[in-house]
């Protein structure tokens, strides 16, 4: 069994048949499953990544779209590293949320990056226009930044490059804040 470095928790929100699951899924086990099975509650799963020789145990936290968001208690994003908000690229309702979901992300952890997952992108329908409207007003404010990837899980595209790009910023956090020395400004 390999050692990590480091542990980031990774939380994964969005509305329910966005497709989370089966983008944690496709990640983590390679697998994609046509059945539609709903996440009561949250799902754990664990898969450990390299970047740059440093191993990386993700601990994926993949959250329910049943309830209302604002249900979700601050034990979800305690301890959080960064968000995937995965967003139905054919459901307009989906969209509706974002700015909902990435206010909640701010008032519980500001510092954290954020990448929205424009999922199931094998469909014909995109709401990306829609998408990067929601998201601009963020962006310009935003300490952090907000990626927007395409990607599909049935299709496995860019999935893997969702977790790496987050897993990657979260690192470099990191590594910067490894390098800071308190001493320095005693």
């Amino acid at each position: 069994m390999e050692i990590s470095n480091y542990i980031f928790k990774i939380l994964v929100l969005g509305k329910a048949s966005s497709g989370k699951t089966s983008l944690v899924d496709r990640f983590a086990k390679s697998i994609f499953s046509k059945k539609y099975n709903p996440t009561l509650g949250l799902n754990l799963v664990s898969k450990i990544i390299k970047i740059d020789d440093r191993s990386i145990n993700l601990s994926i936290w993949d959250t329910g779209g049943f309830y209302d968001f604002d249900k979700l208690t601050y034990f979800y994003f305690k301890g959080s590293s960064g968000v995937i908000i995965v967003i139905d690229s054919t459901d307009p309702k989906g969209i509706q949320k974002l700015d909902k979901y990435i206010s909640s992300i701010e008032a519980q952890c500001s510092h954290i990056p954020i990448i929205i997952a424009l999922n199931k992108s094998d469909l014909d329908v995109n709401l990306q226009e829609e998408v990067e409207k929601v998201i601009k007003p963020w962006r310009e404010h935003w300490r952090k930044s907000i990626e927007l990837i395409e990607c599909s899980a049935k299709l496995g595209e860019n999935v893997v490059e969702i977790f790496t790009s987050l897993s990657s910023e979260i690192l470099q956090e990191v590594i910067e804040d490894e390098k800071f020395d308190v001493n320095e400004y005693i």
